[in-house]
């Protein structure tokens, strides 16, 4: 009898089992419909997919780079450690940046701009900076002599730099070489004060003559009609030199001269290199009383 239970208890099991199976539906979106989709169509929903992320996407980035307010200019920085004053002045230049996105500034025509009001500046540059800033780094053309512009009417002291435009007016700077101009028309406001040819060529005589002759020079003279200029030496006397010509080409008729004429020791009034002689190596001077 308990024996019967059982084998009918499992037969009951089995039938069950086997009504289950038979009532049993495919999962939709399942992993093993989606294999069994059309492969045209399975294309279809992977692009459309990826073309809905990639629109969230960049619609997402869209906002945060140019509506968020994040890369929106809040500093500008200049990368120069002394005239505070003209660093103020080049910020009120790139000050209509300011809140502006970082993505969206031109600052072409602002440097344009700068180069044309600071003719001092060798070069400047503006970049931006991210997150938010702009940067300005620029070199300035090194200040070259101190300049006395003397006319009959007047007699001015300034600064002029590499390319002879004044950055410093009313005193001049005894670390710098001195040069007295002797001109016949008024002081030019603007522009280069002297040819930046003129002044490299005069600052560089004073410099050659010092090294090659172990004599300090106080100053030069520069006559503009002339064309030439004077050297003034710590001995006093002068030494006159044409600005057409070579300054080395001149120095050497002296060094040959030497032997015969003592400019450490004797009295001299000046020395004139302008003269060309049939060889070349003629030169004049006049001895002190």
């Amino acid at each position: 009898m308990f024996f019967s239970k059982r084998k009918t208890s499992s037969r009951n099991s089995q039938n069950f089992s086997s009504l289950s199976r038979s009532y049993r539906r495919p999962v939709v979106g399942s992993r093993k419909n989606f294999r069994n989709i059309n492969p045209e169509k399975k294309a279809s929903i992977k692009a459309f997919f990826i073309k809905t992320c990639g629109i969230i996407i960049v619609a997402g980035a869209a906002y945060f780079f140019y509506f968020s307010g994040y890369f929106n200019i809040s500093n500008i920085e200049i990368k120069y450690q002394s005239l505070q004053t003209k660093k103020e002045e080049l910020k009120n230049y790139f000050k209509p940046f300011l809140g502006k996105n970082i993505f969206s500034v031109d600052l072409k025509k602002t440097v344009e701009k700068i180069k044309s009001d600071f003719p001092d500046f060798e070069s400047i540059k503006a970049s931006t900076k991210f997150p938010r800033m702009i940067e300005i780094q620029f070199t300035k053309f090194p200040e070259k002599a101190s300049i006395e512009w003397i006319t009959d009417q007047e007699n001015r002291k300034v600064v002029v730099n590499a390319i002879g435009s004044v950055v410093q007016e009313g005193k001049g700077d005894a670390s710098l070489p001195t040069i007295r101009i002797f001109a016949e028309g008024e002081f030019p406001e603007k522009g280069p004060l002297i040819p930046k040819e003129k002044i490299s060529y005069i600052v560089d005589t004073m410099k050659f003559f010092e090294e090659k002759f172990g004599m300090k020079i106080t100053e030069a003279q520069y006559l503009v009609r002339a064309r030439e200029i004077h050297l003034r030496t710590e001995r006093l006397f002068l030494i006159w030199l044409d600005t057409e010509i070579p300054f080395e080409q001149q120095f050497a008729k002296l060094k040959k001269a030497l032997p015969k004429l003592d400019i450490y020791h004797e009295n001299l009034e000046y020395i004139d290199l302008r003269i060309s002689g049939i060889n070349g190596e003629k030169i004049i001077f006049k001895r002190g009383k």
